[in-house]
């Protein structure tokens, strides 16, 4: 049984959502440490992680109080797959939705308006590591 848990990280005072399998170890972590805090854009978008096991999904909601990430289904809304190392790349600037599509590292579906507004929901921090 998977149980959803969340840890304190810095230096930008916030969470990690972390996936633990049985066994205790973590195969898959969605930053929260990375979300703004000050209002972004109004939006809902679904993040999916496949692994192994299944698929870990995420929503992400932007609004007049930040971003908030919570586990969930995104079905219904803008969404992406991504296996978590593209998705990271695709959150820190380092590689485009479009281009990660491309090559089949991220599939996208949904308002491609919506999409764009993925990358204002997170501080660039890890834009510039």
């Amino acid at each position: 049984m998977r149980q959803a848990k969340s840890c304190e990280a810095t230096p930008w005072n916030s969470r990690l959502l972390a996936t633990d399998p049985v066994g205790g170890h973590a195969d898959h972590v969605v930053a929260d440490a990375i979300a703004r805090r000050p209002a972004v854009p109004q939006c809902l978008i679904g993040l999916r992680i496949p692994h192994p096991s299944g698929t870990a999904g995420f929503i992400v909601e932007g609004g007049p109080k930040g971003t908030r990430i919570a586990r969930g289904e995104s079905s219904g809304i803008a969404a992406i797959e991504a296996r978590f190392d593209a998705l990271l790349q695709i959150l820190g600037s380092h590689l485009q939705l479009h281009e990660a599509a491309a090559s089949g590292a991220a599939k996208s579906e949904g308002s491609a308006h919506t999409l764009r507004k993925l990358l204002s929901l997170f501080e660039p921090a890890i834009a510039k590591r």
